[in-house]
């Protein structure tokens, strides 16, 4: 049995992996709950631990559960963020019991998911930005007006955003944090599929900061905090 008092972590945890991964393989073991995947257009993958320590109660046998993450992101919904949960194995189904006011048991079978084991992108990025979420969310919203796409770029060590359509265009202009590594004195350019990067950040507090790894021609690696758990995401560049 796993036993949650506060549910907004895993909430928010399957809530931006689910955008774009339906169905994956979450591992739980000692380290707590986890789960690597790509996307089945091969754009995007993900990597995340919801650490042991986030729990009340973790007390399962290691395992690899078949998930359909779309129907699990559907029943977290109706979680209020407060609400205690416990997670339950039960007989090829997958238990979701929510402990408030009125108790509902919800149960999801499940599935058989084939999938390769995956390794993460071994890049030495030129540029590896720390930048406020909410400064990037924003950013996205604008590029959102004109265009399906947005362009990345590292000039004099800022990191510009531009996105451009047949209604207009928008450029933002953004100072990254003091940790910030610039390993290059290279200019770059990457474009990335906006509905992706929208829905990678959707979960991401405005208040946090979100790591990034740039390097032309390579995937762009994203990194931020959900409470005590790590998101990381690669993303494929697309042609400019």
């Amino acid at each position: 049995m796993i036993s949650i008092s506060k549910a907004d972590e895993l909430k928010k945890v399957i809530d931006s992996v689910s955008s774009f991964i339906s169905e994956a393989n979450l591992r739980f073991n000692e380290q707590g709950i986890s789960l690597k995947a790509v996307d089945q257009s091969q754009i995007a993958l993900v990597d995340f631990l919801i650490p042991k320590k986030s729990f009340e109660i973790f007390k399962i046998e290691p395992c690899l559960l078949g998930i359909n993450l779309e129907e699990l992101n559907k029943v977290l919904q109706r979680i209020n963020p407060t609400d205690k949960i416990e997670l339950n194995l039960r007989e090829g189904f997958f238990e979701i019991n929510i402990l408030d006011e009125m108790k509902r048991k919800f149960t999801l079978p499940l599935i058989d998911v084939n999938e390769t084991e995956l390794e993460l992108p071994k890049v030495k990025y030129d540029f590896e930005l720390t930048i406020p979420a909410r400064l990037l969310k924003e950013s996205l919203k604008d590029a959102g007006l004109f265009s399906s796409s947005v362009l990345l770029k590292v000039k004099q060590n800022k990191l510009i955003i531009e996105a451009e359509g047949t209604q207009g265009n928008i450029r933002a202009l953004i100072n990254p944090l003091s940790d910030s590594k610039f390993n290059s004195t290279k200019e770059l350019e990457a474009k990335f599929s906006l509905s992706f990067l929208s829905s990678i950040f959707k979960a991401c507090d405005l208040n946090h900061n979100v790591k990034i790894g740039l390097k032309a021609d390579s995937p762009i690696r994203i990194e931020f905090l959900i409470d005590q758990t790590i998101l990381v995401f690669y993303l494929a560049h697309m042609i400019l």
